[in-house]
């Protein structure tokens, strides 16, 4: 007997899970520094006023679990030149929500306690709603260039992506190994516009 649908999808996810995060390890730790200081410029860059990108709102990101690329010096400079940063943080009511703090500090950032799930996250931060949002910078284990995003498994983003009231722009980060021809679609899979890897920016198709 075949496995259902979505236990079949499932399965091929937690392979394709496995596989990146193989290839994530593998990278030696000298070019992967220089990988994430890649992604940090280019982040810097299409981040700079004067773009197409909504004005006023906050941008949000998370802050680094496991092997995921660090966007720490990044988001305190963001801070100390006056752009508005927030941090995604995990709703400890276990409905699979995120909760979205803003920081008013750069060095709130490194001022942390332990989260759900491995995670960190910042003291004494006040709340905002999705839809003070601008652009949201999204982790993930792999995407495809048409901007699936294959996560933990949680769901958190999958939620926080199909919110209603978002308004904000969503940007994939990851190191371009993780980049992948296809994911198994489920129904609550979200996407993100953009891409961002240590090649650069680029949209999704």
């Amino acid at each position: 007997m075949s496995e259902p649908p979505a236990r079949s999808a499932e399965t091929a996810k937690q392979k394709l899970r496995r596989q990146a995060a193989a290839r994530v390890a593998a990278i030696p730790d000298g070019i992967r520094r220089d990988h994430e200081q890649r992604i940090r410029d280019a982040l810097w860059h299409w981040l700079e006023p004067g773009t197409s990108l909504p004005s006023g709102g906050a941008i949000l990101a998370t802050l680094p679990l496991g092997a995921e690329p660090d966007l720490t010096p990044l988001l305190e400079r963001l801070i100390e030149r006056g752009r508005r940063v927030a941090v995604a943080v995990i709703d400890p009511g276990g409905d699979r929500r995120l909760r979205f703090v803003e920081v008013d500090e750069a060095a709130a950032l490194r001022r942390t306690q332990p989260g759900p799930r491995g995670t960190r996250e910042p003291i004494a931060c006040r709340p905002i709603d999705a839809g003070q949002i601008a652009v949201m910078l999204v982790p993930g284990l792999a995407f495809t260039a048409k901007g699936c995003r294959l996560g933990r498994g949680g769901g958190f983003f999958d939620m926080a992506l199909a919110a209603e009231g978002r308004r904000g722009t969503a940007v994939g980060v990851a190191f371009e190994c993780q980049i992948v021809d296809s994911i198994p679609l489920e129904p609550h899979d979200a996407f993100v516009d953009w891409l961002c890897t240590e090649r650069g920016m680029r949209r999704t198709a």
